[in-house]
C-alpha cells in the first residue's frame, strides 16, 4: 500500500475525532475505490475506514450492513493489537453508524464502551466524542438522566479542549434533554455552558441536525406553525433522502406532534402511512397512531393499539412507555372507563417520573389529561405531593404561540434557497460550498436579502424568516453522487453514494 493510500485510510478512520484534519473527499474516493482489492480489505483498519466512508456519503444503512457482515465477527480479535485509544474510534464508529440507522441500543453500547476504553482520558478529543455519541443515544432513548450526565461530562471536556467547534451530537442531545426536563437543573439553577457551532463535522448532517434543534426549540414554546415550517426541509424538502433514518424518524415524530397539536388530524395521520416504529425510541409510531385515533373520536382503535405496545418484547424504552400508558389511559378515560384509565395513568406517571420526563403530553385533550391528573394527586397523596412539585395543576399545556410567516414575496428564488441555510450553524463559505458558488457570490445575496428584509445582522434576518416554509422549487439543488463502486460484500453491491460536495 502506498503511502497516499494509507494516509487516506488513516483520515477516514479517524473523520470525526475533533482536532484532526478535516475530511476531503478525495479520502472517501480512495477509500471507496479500494473496496474490491482482496489484500487491502483484509485489514481491519480499512473496513473500519470504509464502514465510515459510507456514513459520511450519507449512506449508513450500508455501512451498517457492512458492520453486521465483517466486522462485528471478529470485532474482539481485530482490536487485541490496537491502542485504547484507537480501539475506542472504532467503538466510536459504530456507535455513530447504529445511531444514524435509528439502533439506539447498539449505538449506546458501542458509544459506552468507547469511553469506558478511553477512560483514562488518553485522549481528550476521543473521549469527547464518545460522550457526546453516548449523550445523545441516552436521549433519544428518553434515559434522560444518564443523557444529562453525559451532556454536563462532555461539556466538561470541551471548555478545557484546545480546539473550537461544537459537535452535533451534543447539541442535539442538549435540546432533546431540554425539550423533555429542565436541563439547568443540573447546574444548580444557572444554564448550561453555550457550545459553539460544530464547523468541524459533515456540513450536510450538522445543517440537518441543526434543524432538528430549532425544530425541539419550538416544540418547548409550543410554537407549531414554525415547527411545521422547520422539519418539512428535513421529511419532504429535497434534500430528505440524503438525510439517515436517525433524522428522518426524529423529523416524522416532530410533524406528527405539530399536527395534532395545529389540529390538522388528517395530515398526521398520513404521515404516519407506511412508518414502521424505530426501536428504543423516546416516542414510538404507533404511540402516534394511538393519539391520532383519539383525535379522530376512534377510542376503541387507541386501545387497540396501545395494547399492543405494552405487550412484553416490543422493544419499548421507559419514556415511550409512559407515552403509550397515558395514551391508554386518556382513551380508556373518554370511553367512561374511569378506574382502568387511573391505573393505566398511574403507570405512565410513575415512569415518567421516574426516569425524569416531567415535560407536559402533547397532542391529547387537555381536559381529559387534566381530569386524570387531578384524580392521580388526590388517589396518591405521597406521588401527588412529588409530582405538583414538577407539575402544578392547571399547567399540562401552555397555550399556542400565534404566529403568521412574514412574507417572502420581496426575495428571489435564489434568495430564498440562501435563506434557508441562515439559521444555521454553517459559515457563508460552507453554504457557497453545499451550494457551489463562490463565497463572493453568497456575501451578495445575503446582502440582499438584509435589504430587502430591511435587516442589519444575520441574527435579525433569522427572525424575520423563522415562520418562513420554503417550496419544494426553491429548495437547494440536492449534492452530486460518487461514481458506484463495487464492495465485495454481495448486499452493498454498487450503492450509489452522494454528497460529494461535503468536503473540501
Amino acid at each position: 500500500m502506498n503511502e497516499e493510500l494509507a494516509t487516506s485510510i488513516e483520515s477516514v478512520f479517524y473523520a470525526d475525532i475533533p482536532g484532526r484534519k478535516r475530511l476531503r473527499h478525495s479520502d472517501i474516493s480512495h477509500v471507496l475505490g479500494l473496496s474490491d482489492n482482496p489484500a487491502i480489505r483484509e485489514s481491519f483498519r480499512y473496513r473500519m475506514a470504509l464502514a465510515h466512508a459510507l456514513t459520511h456519503c450519507g449512506k449508513s444503512p450500508e455501512a451498517a450492513r457492512l458492520a453486521h457482515a465483517v466486522i462485528l465477527p471478529n470485532l474482539d480479535r481485530d482490536t487485541l493489537s490496537m491502542s485504547p485509544s484507537d480501539v475506542s474510534v472504532a467503538y466510536c464508529i459504530l456507535s455513530e453508524i447504529f445511531l444514524l440507522t435509528s439502533d439506539i441500543q447498539l449505538s449506546a453500547h458501542y458509544a459506552e464502551l468507547g469511553m469506558q476504553e478511553n477512560g483514562n482520558m488518553v485522549n481528550k478529543a476521543v473521549t469527547f466524542w464518545a460522550t457526546s455519541l453516548y449523550a445523545l443515544t441516552k436521549a433519544s432513548a428518553g434515559e434522560l438522566s444518564g443523557a444529562s450526565k453525559a451532556v454536563i461530562a462532555a461539556l466538561k471536556i470541551q471548555t478545557e479542549a484546545p480546539w473550537k467547534h461544537g459537535s452535533w451530537p451534543l447539541s442535539l442531545a442538549r435540546e432533546q434533554v431540554s425539550t423533555q426536563q429542565q436541563l439547568g437543573a443540573f447546574f444548580n439553577g444557572a444554564a448550561p455552558p453555550d457550545q459553539p457551532p460544530d464547523t468541524f463535522h459533515d456540513p450536510v448532517l450538522v445543517n440537518a441536525t441543526d434543524i432538528l434543534a430549532k425544530a425541539l426549540r419550538q416544540i418547548r414554546r409550543h410554537d407549531y406553525t414554525r415547527l411545521l415550517g422547520t422539519v418539512v426541509t428535513l421529511t419532504s424538502g429535497i434534500d430528505a433522502q440524503h438525510y439517515p433514518p436517525f433524522i428522518s424518524a426524529e423529523a416524522t415524530i416532530l410533524e406528527v406532534l405539530g399536527l395534532l397539536e395545529s389540529r390538522s388530524v388528517t395530515q398526521a395521520k398520513e404521515s404516519l402511512k407506511g412508518r414502521s416504529s424505530p426501536p428504543c425510541h423516546a416516542f414510538c409510531y404507533d404511540m402516534l397512531r394511538a393519539c391520532v385515533a383519539i383525535n379522530q373520536g376512534e377510542y376503541s382503535t387507541a386501545i387497540r393499539v396501545t395494547e399492543a405496545c405494552t405487550a412484553p418484547g416490543t422493544g419499548h424504552c421507559l419514556s415511550s412507555l409512559a407515552g403509550v400508558y397515558i395514551c391508554r389511559a386518556t382513551a380508556l378515560d373518554l370511553l367512561d372507563k374511569h378506574d382502568e384509565a387511573d391505573k393505566a395513568f398511574s403507570l405512565g406517571a410513575h415512569i415518567a417520573m421516574t426516569i425524569g420526563v416531567v415535560s407536559p403530553v402533547l397532542g391529547l385533550p387537555d381536559s381529559t389529561l387534566e381530569s386524570l391528573y387531578r384524580r392521580l394527586i388526590a388517589k396518591e397523596k405521597d406521588f401527588g405531593t412529588t409530582m405538583r412539585a414538577v407539575i402544578a395543576p392547571g399547567s399540562t399545556r401552555k397555550g399556542t404561540i400565534p404566529v403568521s410567516p412574514p412574507t417572502m414575496s420581496k426575495l428571489t428564488g435564489r434568495e430564498r434557497t440562501v435563506a434557508r441555510y441562515l439559521d444555521t450553524s454553517m459559515t457563508l463559505a460552507q453554504i457557497a460550498d453545499t451550494l457551489f458558488v463562490s463565497p463572493n457570490t453568497i456575501k451578495t445575496q445575503v446582502k440582499s436579502i438584509y435589504r430587502k428584509l430591511g435587516v442589519h445582522s444575520r441574527s435579525e434576518a433569522c427572525r424575520h424568516l423563522g415562520g418562513w416554509t420554503p417550496t419544494t422549487k426553491h429548495q437547494a439543488p440536492p449534492p452530486p453522487r460518487f461514481e458506484n463502486h463495487s464492495l465485495w460484500i454481495p448486499s452493498l453491491a454498487a450503492p450509489q453514494l452522494g454528497r460529494e460536495k461535503a468536503y473540501p
